[in-house]
């Protein structure tokens, strides 16, 4: 039988299994853009349903993302009784999410303009041709802008970075996350699980930036405890079967494609992304509750992936794109060499971002809501 997480773990444990899960998720977007270079969308599709499927499955990863936050940002509050501020909280996702993000934004202007090589023959089965063909002008500054703060008028995300669009979903959910915070908080088991339905519907009859993948996070926060030592006490025949059936939700946007494509509704994405969720957040408490389990996750090269994760996501494809433009069908087995220098420049790029701009980034939020009254001052 696995070994359950000793208790005195489960309280004061820094999660670093999560973070080591975390890098190989953002590890498995970098896979999922490198397997459509040059490949048609529906050979992408059969190869996706395969069991390979989970490896290439980047949508799924970001899913996890969002639940993940939602866990992670909700923990300090939702069984405490410590304060949640949100001057301090709303400053501190700012400080974390904008400095990275705009080193990633000035590094694709930098690529686009000196290093990529004929964008226009590049194929990947996700973008619309003529991506990064603009011409740096007053118009695609507007652009870059809209960029960068994540909101404006008529603002496409995938004009400069297509990942940018999870960030945007990010910020919104920051917004609204304090005061789910507190609904979950101080309301009882049924009406939490009653809310997540009805924010299920929510989601899925409006498209509302994936509310209830947040809140399954949320939830998982609440009650960690009482699921950790429920997960704990399984026969290792019924872990087994759980965790089967877990990978098979979080992999359903692939297993079940065609099933989606042939119901052509315009919401099956938030169908899917809702299973994908339930799959992540079952899978996260299971690695939480088993120490046997946990421990693969922390070892150091999944934590270093977690640590650099977020700068990793960030620029992984302008780097992949531009490597592409270079080496693509250049060489004997060009995918080779794209894959490797890609990787390679990716994670190196993306530790100097993690130790010169993130973590200073960090410090300077907790520093100013330490020296400025203000960012103390709104409790809910």
């Amino acid at each position: 039988m696995v070994k359950p997480m000793p208790e005195e773990t489960v309280k004061h444990h820094s999660y670093r299994q999560l973070d080591g899960l975390r890098g190989i998720a953002a590890l498995i977007v970098f896979f999922g853009h490198f397997s459509k270079i040059g490949i048609d969308i529906t050979k992408v599709n059969v190869l996706a349903r395969g069991t390979i499927g989970i490896l290439v499955n980047g949508a799924a990863s970001v899913i996890f993302f969002f639940v993940l936050s939602g866990f992670v940002l909700s923990l300090p509050y939702v069984n405490s009784k410590t304060p949640l501020k949100l001057t301090s909280f709303y400053l501190k996702r700012v400080f974390r999410i904008y400095p990275a993000l705009i080193i990633a934004i000035i590094l694709c202007v930098i690529l686009k303009e000196f290093f990529v090589r004929d964008a226009d023959s590049l194929y990947f089965s996700f973008l619309h041709k003529g991506f990064w063909n603009w011409q740096l002008n007053s118009a695609s500054i507007k652009e870059i802008i809209k960029s960068i703060l994540l909101i404006g008028p008529g603002f496409d995300s995938g004009f400069i970075n297509p990942p940018i669009w999870s960030l945007v979903v990010e910020m919104k959910m920051s917004i609204l996350m304090p005061f789910f915070i507190l609904i979950v908080a101080r309301n009882s088991v049924v009406l939490n699980i009653s809310l997540f339905f009805i924010l299920g519907y929510l989601t899925y009859k409006y498209g509302m930036w994936q509310i209830d993948v947040f809140y399954i996070g949320i939830l998982m926060a609440k009650y960690k405890d009482q699921l950790i030592l429920k997960i704990s006490n399984w026969p290792s025949i019924t872990l087994i079967t759980v965790v089967i059936t877990s990978i098979g939700l979080y992999n359903n946007n692939f297993i079940f494609l065609h099933l989606y494509n042939r119901l052509q509704n315009p919401f099956n994405i938030e169908i899917a992304g809702f299973f994908i969720a339930i799959g992540s957040g079952i899978l996260m408490m299971i690695i939480l509750s088993r120490k046997s389990i946990a421990d693969f996750f922390e070892k150091r090269t999944f934590n270093f992936l977690g640590d650099v994760s977020y700068s990793f996501y960030l620029i992984h494809f302008p780097i992949l794109f531009t490597t592409t433009s270079i080496l693509y069908g250049k060489y004997p087995y060009s995918p080779i060499y794209i894959f490797l220098v890609s990787l390679t420049l990716s994670v190196a790029i993306s530790y100097l971002i993690f130790i010169f701009i993130e973590q200073p980034a960090k410090k300077a939020a907790v520093h100013l809501i330490k020296k400025y009254k203000i960012f103390n001052m709104i409790t809910v």
